[in-house]
């Protein structure tokens, strides 16, 4: 258990880690330092933002984790924990903690027991939760503290709680009187109930670094947007014609006539801008912030038209390196979560091993079906019924140990059905013709 001093210096630590990652949640949020601009007098002041931010941590993770985790492995585990996971939304939460980790370059999660006593794990926004780890070469997380604030009935009262955990018990203190603490009850996790999900190795957002360039690109816009306004508000000059009163300039502005001196001259007075630097300026601080977030522009040129998927693969490198470095942060914290509900499965007698259960991450892009299948089913009999049946588009098999279990049942229900022992069958007139070792495949009717 952290001492009372521990847990002042980690929040107090926390305040200046606390301005950043909400600096962070504003600019996702659209709130962009360009909106606090102040010009002098009556100048325009266009405040454009273009939220570059929510667009590049949308495109990550939706490219990282716009498909569910595919898990596979021991049957009785497994099936206990898809339980688990259909009570928490699990594909939901996993979603949210992707987004998470584009945002603040890390997502945290509390695991918990709800008044049914049935495993919970839920989000907890990193501006709020404070991550204790060892000093070990390897660290491990060895307490947590998530801080909040409840109102009195009236709304006039707030007061400020720190929920402390540690391996055995969860602990709210009251921050004003960290001597006394308001409740404390073991969690029954075996561990420190929370799970971290670094985005990367230096905790940083997916448009942490281009923040600069996503404010240059608002001034830029919003200049621009600017020297129109002066352009519109441009005065009327007019030479060798002094004698011209308020009167002369109503009626040529109703009549729209000008009869101007043999020496005169009517002109605008408007202020001088360079549109082709502004438009070379404005598109090449677009092409930095995607080049520098990798994040792909599909609204380029470049990628306007049909191309084979090994061109689109070439296209979209940059994006799978950070997906790829993503997965393997992801994976590990799933791991503590699956390490931390056998813990508590594991109280009740049972024996439940969380590397018994394997996980497949699936990239969120325009799949062939039919290339797929023919692909998985050249692999057929080559390997289990089980890794088939992972490498199948996820949109035809939601749960592979349902799939499993159904396949044994039709094959006590019709025994003598050769389809259920081998795909390359017979179907409605259509025989699919597996791998006959020249690499490819085929359909005979």
């Amino acid at each position: 258990m952290p001492t009372i001093e521990r847990i002042k210096l980690e929040i107090d630590r926390f305040t200046e880690t606390k301005e950043h990652l909400q600096h962070l949640k504003d600019y996702f949020d659209g709130k962009h330092d360009i909106l606090n601009r102040e010009v002098d007098g009556n100048k325009p002041n266009n405040k454009l933002v273009h939220n570059f931010a929510k667009y590049i941590v949308d495109e990550h993770a939706g490219y990282f984790m716009g498909k569910p985790v595919v898990y596979t492995g021991t049957k009785a585990l497994l099936k206990k924990a898809q339980d688990i996971f259909n009570i928490n939304d699990e594909q939901e939460e996993n979603s949210e903690l992707a987004k998470q980790m584009g945002i603040y370059g890390r997502g945290c999660e509390i695991l918990y027991l709800d008044d049914d006593v049935n495993i919970r794990f839920n989000k907890v926004s990193p501006v709020d939760m404070i991550i204790i780890y060892d000093q070990s070469i390897d660290p491990e997380i060895i307490g947590a503290i998530r801080l909040y604030a409840l109102e009195s009935d009236d709304g006039k009262i707030v007061t400020d709680y720190a929920e402390v955990y540690d391996k055995e018990f969860v602990t709210t203190y009251n921050r004003t009187d960290f001597s006394t603490y308001k409740d404390s009850k073991p969690h029954m996790f075996g561990d420190v109930p929370v799970v971290d999900y670094p985005n990367n190795s230096d905790f940083c957002g997916d448009f942490t670094g281009e923040i600069s360039l996503i404010d240059a690109y608002n001034l830029s816009r919003s200049d621009k947007t600017n020297d129109l306004e002066y352009f519109t508000d441009a005065y009327l000059k007019l030479m060798g014609m002094m004698g011209t009163e308020k009167e002369d300039v109503e009626k040529m502005r109703q009549d729209r006539v000008m009869l101007l001196e043999k020496a005169g001259d009517a002109d605008f007075l408007i202020k001088p801008s360079n549109v082709e630097d502004a438009k070379v300026q404005i598109k090449t601080l677009c092409d930095d912030i995607h080049k520098f977030s990798k994040t792909l522009d599909v609204s380029n040129e470049k990628f306007v038209g049909y191309a084979s998927a090994l061109a689109m693969g070439y296209k979209i490198l940059d994006m799978e390196q950070i997906a790829v470095n993503k997965e393997r942060k992801f994976k590990k914290g799933l791991q503590r979560r699956l390490k931390l509900i056998c813990n508590h499965l594991n109280i009740k007698a049972n024996n439940y091993i969380y590397t018994g259960i394997r996980m497949q991450f699936d990239r969120n892009l325009p799949v062939d079906v039919t290339a797929k299948i023919a692909n998985a089913l050249q692999l057929y009999g080559i390997i289990s019924k089980e890794t088939f049946l992972s490498l199948l588009p996820s949109g035809i098999i939601d749960d592979i140990q349902e799939e499993l279990r159904r396949i044994e049942q039709e094959k006590t229900a019709y025994p003598d059905s050769g389809f259920l022992n081998d795909p390359a069958q017979e179907v409605t007139g259509t025989e699919v013709i597996p791998n006959d070792g020249t690499g490819t495949t085929g359909t005979a009717v």
